[in-house]
């Protein structure tokens, strides 16, 4: 399965310090040239670049060859995932911003977000619950922007899958 990531999810799941369950669970995923870059050179991000180049066999770097001819209005990291995603035929893209989401849905390519990926892992008995719930607050307190709607209706559906 073809698997392509926009920063974000990289960068939360990070300071969560569970890229090892990321790489045991996707194998590897492409990311573009500029989110690389965000990923290991941003001094936004200076906490994480250490941990995130130590997982450089997870990430395959790929250049979007036809980024200039998308005219969506996004960030270039997600902008560039997407168009990589559309051209290397992905079945999944990691993104957390709304808009992304909704351009690489038009293109038909499943999303999943940071939520959505700690949700997969709770599925496969590959984190408890309680893990879980501990890793949201992390994600929130790590400034995670989520409303308190999404955030209820999120511990509720996992709380299906509590043993």
């Amino acid at each position: 399965m073809k698997i392509v990531s926009n920063t974000s999810p990289i960068i939360f799941l990070s300071k969560l310090r569970i890229l090892d369950l990321v790489q045991k669970q996707y194998k590897k995923i492409l990311i573009p040239e500029a989110v690389f870059k965000e990923l290991t050179y941003d001094d936004k991000y200076i906490e994480n670049i250490e941990y995130v180049r130590s997982f450089h066999d997870l990430f395959q770097i790929e250049k979007s060859i036809n980024a200039d001819k998308f005219d969506f209005e996004l960030h270039k990291g997600e902008k560039e995932a997407i168009v990589l995603a559309i051209e290397n035929r992905a079945e999944l893209i990691f993104l957390d911003d709304y808009s992304a989401r909704m351009i690489a849905r038009i293109y038909k390519i499943k999303v999943l977000g940071t939520l959505g990926i700690l949700i997969q892992f709770l599925k496969g008995n590959m984190i408890n619950y309680n893990k879980f719930e501990k890793l949201l607050q992390k994600l929130i307190s790590d400034k995670f922007r989520i409303d308190i709607e999404l955030y209820n209706y999120i511990l509720n559906y996992a709380k299906q899958f509590k043993k």
